[in-house]
Protein backbone atom coordinates (compact mmCIF):
# COMPACT_ATOMS: atom_id res chain seq x y z
CA UNK A 1 0.00 0.00 0.00
CA UNK A 2 1.31 3.46 -0.86
CA UNK A 3 0.96 6.55 1.29
CA UNK A 4 -0.75 9.79 0.29
CA UNK A 5 2.54 11.58 -0.38
CA UNK A 6 3.79 8.85 -2.68
CA UNK A 7 0.45 8.76 -4.49
CA UNK A 8 0.47 12.56 -4.91
CA UNK A 9 4.04 12.43 -6.24
CA UNK A 10 3.16 9.69 -8.73
CA UNK A 11 0.11 11.67 -9.91
CA UNK A 12 2.14 14.90 -10.20
CA UNK A 13 4.80 13.12 -12.28
CA UNK A 14 2.17 11.59 -14.54
CA UNK A 15 0.47 14.96 -15.15
CA UNK A 16 3.83 16.67 -15.69
CA UNK A 17 4.90 14.03 -18.23
CA UNK A 18 1.55 14.23 -20.04
CA UNK A 19 1.80 18.03 -20.31
CA UNK A 20 5.38 17.82 -21.61
CA UNK A 21 4.38 15.12 -24.10
CA UNK A 22 1.74 17.45 -25.59
CA UNK A 23 4.00 20.51 -25.58
CA UNK A 24 4.08 21.31 -29.32
CA UNK A 25 0.31 20.90 -29.67
CA UNK A 26 -0.38 23.03 -26.60
CA UNK A 27 1.87 25.79 -27.96
CA UNK A 28 0.16 25.56 -31.35
CA UNK A 29 -3.27 25.80 -29.71
CA UNK A 30 -2.22 28.85 -27.70
CA UNK A 31 -0.28 30.68 -30.43
CA UNK A 32 -3.21 32.96 -31.38
CA UNK A 33 -3.45 34.33 -27.84
CA UNK A 34 0.15 34.27 -26.59
CA UNK A 35 2.36 34.17 -29.71
CA UNK A 36 4.71 31.46 -28.36
CA UNK A 37 5.79 28.98 -31.06
CA UNK A 38 7.03 25.41 -30.58
CA UNK A 39 10.83 25.09 -30.49
CA UNK A 40 12.44 25.58 -33.90
CA UNK A 41 9.17 26.47 -35.65
CA UNK A 42 8.11 29.57 -37.50
CA UNK A 43 4.39 30.07 -36.90
CA UNK A 44 1.89 32.44 -38.44
CA UNK A 45 -1.79 33.11 -37.98
CA UNK A 46 -4.24 33.08 -40.85
CA UNK A 47 -7.90 33.87 -41.24
CA UNK A 48 -9.92 30.83 -42.29
CA UNK A 49 -12.95 31.10 -44.59
CA UNK A 50 -15.13 30.65 -41.51
CA UNK A 51 -13.61 33.78 -39.99
CA UNK A 52 -11.78 31.80 -37.30
CA UNK A 53 -8.09 32.41 -36.72
CA UNK A 54 -5.97 29.40 -37.61
CA UNK A 55 -2.27 28.76 -37.03
CA UNK A 56 0.34 27.07 -39.19
CA UNK A 57 3.85 26.22 -37.98
CA UNK A 58 6.76 25.31 -40.23
CA UNK A 59 10.03 23.55 -39.45
CA UNK A 60 12.85 23.62 -42.06
CA UNK A 61 15.38 20.80 -42.51
CA UNK A 62 18.05 19.77 -45.01
CA UNK A 63 16.67 17.62 -47.84
CA UNK A 64 15.26 14.33 -46.53
CA UNK A 65 16.89 14.78 -43.14
CA UNK A 66 16.02 11.94 -40.73
CA UNK A 67 15.26 14.56 -38.07
CA UNK A 68 12.35 15.81 -40.18
CA UNK A 69 10.77 12.35 -40.17
CA UNK A 70 11.42 12.01 -36.43
CA UNK A 71 9.67 15.33 -35.79
CA UNK A 72 6.70 14.41 -38.00
CA UNK A 73 6.37 11.07 -36.22
CA UNK A 74 6.55 12.73 -32.80
CA UNK A 75 3.87 15.28 -33.78
CA UNK A 76 1.64 12.50 -35.17
CA UNK A 77 1.97 10.58 -31.91
CA UNK A 78 1.17 13.74 -29.92
CA UNK A 79 -2.01 14.28 -31.88
CA UNK A 80 -3.15 10.73 -31.20
CA UNK A 81 -2.16 10.82 -27.52
CA UNK A 82 -3.23 14.35 -26.63
CA UNK A 83 -6.39 15.04 -28.62
CA UNK A 84 -9.69 13.20 -28.84
CA UNK A 85 -9.86 12.27 -32.53
CA UNK A 86 -13.21 12.01 -34.31
CA UNK A 87 -11.82 11.21 -37.78
CA UNK A 88 -8.52 10.76 -39.64
CA UNK A 89 -8.11 11.76 -43.28
CA UNK A 90 -5.17 10.74 -45.48
CA UNK A 91 -4.52 12.73 -48.65
CA UNK A 92 -3.87 11.03 -51.99
CA UNK A 93 -0.18 10.79 -53.02
CA UNK A 94 1.27 13.38 -55.39
CA UNK A 95 2.87 12.13 -58.60
CA UNK A 96 6.02 14.20 -59.10
CA UNK A 97 9.71 13.95 -58.11
CA UNK A 98 9.25 15.83 -54.83
CA UNK A 99 7.39 14.00 -52.09
CA UNK A 100 4.42 15.23 -50.12
CA UNK A 101 2.51 13.57 -47.31
CA UNK A 102 -0.59 15.03 -45.61
CA UNK A 103 -2.73 13.68 -42.80
CA UNK A 104 -5.61 15.43 -41.07
CA UNK A 105 -7.23 14.73 -37.72
CA UNK A 106 -10.64 16.13 -36.88
CA UNK A 107 -11.45 16.84 -33.25
CA UNK A 108 -14.43 18.56 -31.72
CA UNK A 109 -12.49 21.84 -31.41
CA UNK A 110 -10.28 21.90 -34.51
CA UNK A 111 -8.82 20.14 -37.52
CA UNK A 112 -5.10 19.39 -37.23
CA UNK A 113 -3.10 18.90 -40.42
CA UNK A 114 0.43 17.51 -40.51
CA UNK A 115 2.38 17.49 -43.74
CA UNK A 116 5.92 16.79 -44.84
CA UNK A 117 7.29 18.14 -48.11
CA UNK A 118 10.58 17.35 -49.82
CA UNK A 119 11.78 20.01 -52.25
CA UNK A 120 14.68 18.72 -54.33
CA UNK A 121 15.34 22.03 -56.09
CA UNK A 122 15.97 23.87 -52.82
CA UNK A 123 17.40 20.73 -51.13
CA UNK A 124 14.95 21.25 -48.27
CA UNK A 125 12.42 19.26 -46.34
CA UNK A 126 9.59 21.00 -44.53
CA UNK A 127 7.25 19.85 -41.78
CA UNK A 128 4.00 21.80 -41.39
CA UNK A 129 1.55 21.55 -38.52
CA UNK A 130 -1.71 23.46 -38.88
CA UNK A 131 -4.63 24.00 -36.51
CA UNK A 132 -7.88 25.30 -37.94
CA UNK A 133 -10.74 25.82 -35.48
CA UNK A 134 -13.96 24.03 -36.34
CA UNK A 135 -17.05 26.01 -37.21
CA UNK A 136 -19.71 25.89 -34.52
Amino acid sequence: MIGRRTFAYICACFVSTAVMACNELNLLDGFVTDGVAPAGAQCTQYLAESGAEGVVCQWDFPYRAPTAILLANRLRKQIHACRRINAVLVDTPVNHPDSYNLRRWITQEATYSLSTKDKSRSQSTFVFLRRQPRQR
